[in-house]
């Protein structure tokens, strides 16, 4: 887990698997993407290139989560929304 500050808010970035990315927030967070790998983002669908940093919006319900396009568990991520 790493801490991180952007514009004043602390924002906690979890890394607890090669295949998924967890930050939370409560309105926006930007966050590291690993390097070398096509990131998704759970809720928008938006496909992102590895080794930058993104921000998205982190409404209540929809914390910031990716999951690397060629995981085994891809589908099983991608069907998240329909809960």
């Amino acid at each position: 887990m790493e801490r991180q500050d952007f514009m004043g808010e602390e924002t906690e970035t979890f890394r607890g698997s090669p295949h998924a990315i967890l930050a939370r927030n409560l309105v926006s967070t930007t966050t590291s993407i690993r390097r070398g790998e096509t990131w998704v983002h759970v809720w928008a669908g938006t496909s992102y290139a590895g080794g930058g940093e993104v921000t998205v919006a982190v409404p209540l319900g929809q914390p910031a989560v990716f999951y690397r396009s060629s995981s085994g568990f891809a589908d099983l991520f991608a069907e998240l929304t329909s809960f």
